[in-house]
């Protein structure tokens, strides 16, 4: 089996222009809130999928439990954008100017 070499080819590895990866701020507030209004509809899901589970509803262990691990792994990454966020606002408030 013979290698490629991507140097040969001309390949680039860094095929991305920086004009395709930067976005406006305003564009990426409409995002974050956008997932803010994702996820909390998943935590509001599943808490409606645990109080039918324990009134007694006919619903699958399996689905209940995907539902709750959804919402519990779109709310980590939410707190994690949130402490990224205060740390990049303390990292601008200790610049000296």
């Amino acid at each position: 089996m013979d290698l490629v070499d991507p140097v040969a080819l001309n390949i680039s590895t860094n095929s991305v222009s920086l004009a395709e990866t930067t976005t406006s701020p305003t564009a990426d507030l409409a995002k974050f809130v956008t997932y803010l209004q994702q996820t909390n509809t998943a935590l509001i899901a599943s808490d409606n999928a645990v109080q039918r589970a324990v009134t007694g509803d006919n619903i699958a262990p399996h689905e209940l439990m995907l539902g709750l691990e959804n919402a519990k792994l779109q709310l980590q990454l939410l707190v994690e954008i949130r402490n990224r966020c205060v740390e990049a606002y303390q990292e601008v408030m200790r610049m000296q100017v």
